[in-house]
């Protein structure tokens, strides 16, 4: 009840500032909060803590993709255009971390001066530690630890994180309460004496102040932190530990000051995983008495597969409704990287806190020498899991989410039924094997076009299996939208760029295997080019516009840009994804997609023939055979 009235305060507090300024060109005045790669060089993409609009006080997040470059904690001035960020599912994950406003530059960007905070330290202090990390240790070794010990992942090799990622474990690159729990284990905890509780439940609750501002308040080990204090201080007061109680006030401790934390995946995975691991202490409890569990040994390693098998279970759903990629192998990997994670976890944390203090060199070169081996020996593991011929499925349906909440169904009705966790383990295993070979069969060659962007500047993404074709047409927001989408689906290969910009005034941001750009098809009619298996692309310009055609089996994606020529149609079977200029004749296919109805040309247009869908809209199509005879025309041109 709490969560719900004090969830208010989102609308009120964070949601209404910034409308009064959309469409507008302010003066800004702000603390820069966060920063990232930008676009182009010089450039950099910032969230700022907006102070004063116009010299009048404000309060609210703003993030602008491309700006000056500037540093976490300086005090920046300069002329914005602010703009509401597009109602799409990626928004969802900027609302979590209070941003609710985008941001152009526009001109007169100066720094004020710089801010001590209480972020900036924390700041300054991961920089230091990871830097202490790498000093001794190669960019693959150093970077692994640096990333698991302190959540600086800039160092990382592209190279060994794409290994993680196709490894199925690029989690525990990332600070979480897997990472708060191994830190707390430092220190003992005997319950039966009050000093030993009282002990625990202090280092606990300030080990986990300080994990959480180290890692720059990321979503996972806030719910972490939160959780763990709560623990700390059942345990302080010799109160009696309840870890599901636990699990969900620090989840309604984060929901109340924005309640779109909980659309947050980061925020979605560490839930389900906690789930999952609590299900799995439970049903350890169960095994405890069982005779054949007296080696150490052996019921170390079942405890390991019990609890790593229950968390990977458990957040199926979650990648799978969010489209993330998931394999077989991936579970295996998880198994074998946890006997890794603790030895590196102590080495990086004594490397890190040494180098912080004089005269403790010959420390910091035995625990990174020590991480630094194991680090090499996880990253070899890693890499011959990655490389493993994988049964891999994409989840371009909600069928592998469906059958992921089946399955977990079904596994909790056979606990309360009480049957054998061999029995359980062996009939769960043998179910997520079948949908996994059926998913992978259903979604194989299958073709997911997606509109990306706003109605301003729409994107569109085609991807097959592991490739994408990418149709951009400006906006630095869209770039991001974009390189986000093909980030989270493990996107290996971008096979084309189409730029139909225009009149391009900047590099495109989306580079690719082959990068085309729109208006240099103006003197000549290109062949077809086939980027992907069953995907291709064909493009034309005349003076005031231009279009492109993705071919995929029988059916004609038509993108326009620009105002086209009366001549330009098409005699097939067409999907259209509109934008704001006139289509011209191709306003007459069967099918049209759109992010908007607000365009002058639809209002004419007969209305059970659009579809208006919201950033991340999506059409499948399944390829036949592509024949040399298929019938299109364009630009009075048959091929």
């Amino acid at each position: 009840m709490a969560a719900l009235l004090i969830g208010c305060h989102t609308v009120v507090r964070l949601e209404k500032p910034p409308e009064r300024y959309f469409e507008q060109s302010v003066w800004i005045e702000g603390v820069v909060v966060n920063t990232a790669e930008g676009y182009a060089d010089e450039m950099t993409s910032a969230v700022i803590r907006v102070e004063q609009v116009d010299s009048n006080p404000a309060d609210f997040f703003m993030q602008c993709p491309s700006m000056p470059e500037c540093e976490i904690g300086e005090v920046v001035q300069g002329r914005y255009k602010l703009h509401k960020l597009p109602d799409s599912v990626y928004s969802y994950q900027l609302y979590a971390d209070n941003i609710f406003c985008g941001a152009d530059y526009q001109a007169s960007f100066t720094v004020k001066g710089c801010r001590s905070t209480l972020t900036r330290s924390f700041t300054f202090m991961r920089t230091q530690m990871s830097k202490n990390l790498r000093r001794y240790l190669s960019r693959e070794t150093g970077g692994v630890l640096a990333a698991m010990t302190t959540g600086d992942k800039n160092f990382l090799s592209p190279v060994v994180y794409n290994a993680y990622k196709a490894a199925g474990i690029p989690h525990i690159l990332v600070v979480s309460g897997l990472h708060l729990s191994v830190l707390c284990g430092l220190v003992p905890l005997n319950r039966q004496t009050c000093r030993s509780r009282r002990r625990y439940g202090v280092f606990s609750a300030l080990a986990a102040l300080f994990l959480m501002g180290l890692a720059g308040n990321t979503p996972s080990v806030m719910r972490a932190g939160a959780a763990g204090i709560l623990h700390s201080i059942g345990v302080f007061f010799s109160l009696p530990v309840d870890p599901l109680t636990s699990l969900a006030v620090s989840g309604v401790l984060l929901s109340m000051g924005n309640r779109y934390m909980v659309c947050d995946i980061a925020f979605q995975l560490s839930f389900a995983a906690t789930a999952g691991v609590l299900l799995g202490a439970e049903i350890l409890q169960k095994l405890s008495g069982e005779k054949h569990l007296k080696n150490r040994m052996l019921a170390s390693i079942r405890s390991q597969v019990l609890i790593s098998g229950m968390a990977a279970l458990f957040v199926l759903p979650v990648q799978a409704f969010h489209g993330l990629n998931i394999s077989v192998i991936s579970i295996l990997s998880n198994l074998v990287s946890f006997l890794f994670l603790k030895p590196m976890l102590y080495c990086g944390l004594i490397a890190a806190v040494a180098g912080m203090i004089p005269y403790m060199g010959f420390i910091v070169r035995g625990a990174c020498l020590v991480g630094g081996i194991f680090a090499k020996m996880l990253n070899e593991v890693v890499l011959f899991f990655a490389e493993i011929p994988k049964v891999q499925f994409f989840p371009e349906t909600y069928f592998p989410g469906v059958c992921a909440v089946i399955l977990i169904l079904f596994v909790l009705w056979c606990w309360l039924q009480n049957y054998k966790v061999h029995t359980i383990l062996a009939l769960s295993f043998t179910l997520t094997v079948t949908a996994i070979l059926v998913g992978s069969y259903a979604s194989q060659n299958l073709i997911k076009i997606t509109m990306l962007g706003n109605a301003s500047h729409p994107a569109v993404v085609a991807t097959q299996n592991n490739q994408a074709v990418v149709l951009f047409r400006g906006g630095e927001s869209a770039a991001r939208e974009i390189q986000t989408y093909l980030k989270d689906r493990n996107v290996q290969q971008v096979s084309m760029v189409v730029d139909m910009r225009l009149k391009p005034n900047q590099v495109c941001p989306i580079q690719g295997e082959v990068n085309i750009c729109l208006p240099d098809t103006a003197e000549y009619l290109p062949e077809l080019q086939f980027p992907t298996k069953d995907i291709a692309v064909i493009m034309t310009m005349d003076l005031e516009g231009g279009v492109a055609a993705l071919c995929c089996g029988n059916y004609a994606v038509w993108v326009p840009s620009g105002t086209l020529s009366e001549n330009v149609g098409a005699d097939h079977m067409e999907i259209l994804l509109a934008s704001s200029a006139d289509p011209g004749n191709l306003r007459n296919c069967d099918t049209i997609l759109t992010l908007t109805r607000n365009h002058r040309w639809l209002e004419t247009h007969e209305k059970p023939n659009v579809y208006c869908g919201e950033s991340g809209a999506a059409v499948w199509i399944r390829p036949l055979k592509y024949t040399d005879n298929w019938p299109m025309r364009i630009t009075g041109a048959e091929l």
